[in-house]
């Protein structure tokens, strides 16, 4: 018993110090076991992975004939950690041998793909799809797609080789409703955003609790996305939320100015969002939030006759009251004329 657990423990040395040639010759003998879980909680196929050792990998697999779909207390196999290593070269390996599941789950249901494409291992992404059986929209945590988590995380390379080598399915949301797309809107990843649109099969206006892309990307001052998503995405510049809310408002609320004027120039229209004291406009909500600026801004767009949000003109005699149109200058001259005096 001893004299195994010595062995083992030169086994282990050998793995650890990349020692090639000793890991050869202790597997020449008997009694090694190499699918043995460590004080480092992997296997030694999963340590010569973590250190990138193809030969070491290699030989473990051929002359230890080592477990490939060994795991770990969660669940975590080799495939996934040379996956997530970007180690495409030790993924082919793997796979080589046609024992091992490329469609495996790992830990929260991960596969080997879903974790490639998180971290935007690009050539672990194109030898598993080359592969031929991988399923590219199998999910993992949440009900998120190796697509989704690229598109959330901005891998624009990967995302294309997802969508234009593996057919991913590009509306496909996780457990909460949420698309690649109103992922990618959400984080600023302007790329993404472009590639997704070009496809011709995102959808602009699906995501979570009624919001769409635009909304969101409104919401935390992403004015390329928001650019992006009218100007090529023919998004509803109006499109509001179940609880009213527009890209409009929350733009206002949040001081999002360049946005702000974005909207109102691709026709943005305010309206009153309930809020728990009663409603609010995009302006108001602006000045209850503190977007001093946003607000005076929305404010100075506003028709002082019949409080249309509209491009207006300000009175070229004392430029402090603006109008939508000649009638309602006209509308409003009785209450304005004893007030109207040349600006100074």
């Amino acid at each position: 018993m001893a004299g195994h657990r010595r062995t083992q423990e030169r086994m282990w040395a050998a793995v650890e110090e990349e020692d090639v040639k000793m890991a050869r010759l202790l597997l020449a003998g008997t009694g090694v076991d190499v699918d043995e879980i460590g004080i480092s909680g992997v296997t030694m196929l999963m340590m010569a992975i973590l250190q990138g050792n193809i030969h070491m990998c290699r030989l473990l697999l051929t002359e230890g004939r080592a477990n490939a779909n060994k795991t770990t207390p969660n669940t975590t196999a080799a495939l996934h950690l040379a996956a997530q290593e970007g180690r495409a070269d030790i993924c082919r390996l793997l796979l080589a041998g046609g024992m091992v599941d490329v469609d495996r789950g790992g830990p929260n249901g991960c596969t080997p793909l879903y974790i490639a494409a998180q971290l935007g291992r690009f050539s672990v992404c194109k030898m598993l799809i080359a592969e031929g059986s991988v399923n590219v929209n199998k999910t993992g945590a949440e009900g998120a797609t190796p697509l989704f988590m690229a598109s959330q995380e901005g891998h624009v390379e990967v995302c294309q080789l997802l969508i234009t080598q593996g057919g991913a399915d590009i509306n496909k949301t996780e457990s909460h409703g949420v698309t690649p797309l109103y992922a990618a809107a959400s984080f600023g990843h302007v790329a993404v955003c472009r590639l997704l649109l070009a496809s011709g099969k995102a959808d602009v206006s699906q995501g979570p609790l009624g919001a769409s892309p635009l909304f969101v990307a409104a919401q935390e001052g992403h004015f390329e996305v928001c650019r992006l998503l009218i100007l090529k995405g023919n998004a509803n510049i109006n499109h509001a939320t179940p609880q009213c809310s527009t890209p409009l408002y929350v733009a206002s609320q949040n001081g999002h100015k360049s946005i702000v004027r974005l909207l109102l120039q691709h026709g943005a229209i305010e309206v009153r969002v309930p809020v728990p004291t009663g409603s609010l406009t995009p302006t108001e909500a602006a000045a209850r939030f503190g977007q001093a600026e946003t607000a005076t801004y929305l404010a100075r767009k506003r028709c002082t006759q019949c409080d249309k949000q509209a491009n207006t003109k300000i009175c070229a005699r004392c430029r402090t009251v603006q109008y939508c149109s000649r009638e309602c200058q006209k509308s409003h001259w009785k209450a304005h004329k004893p007030n109207c005096k040349v600006s100074s």
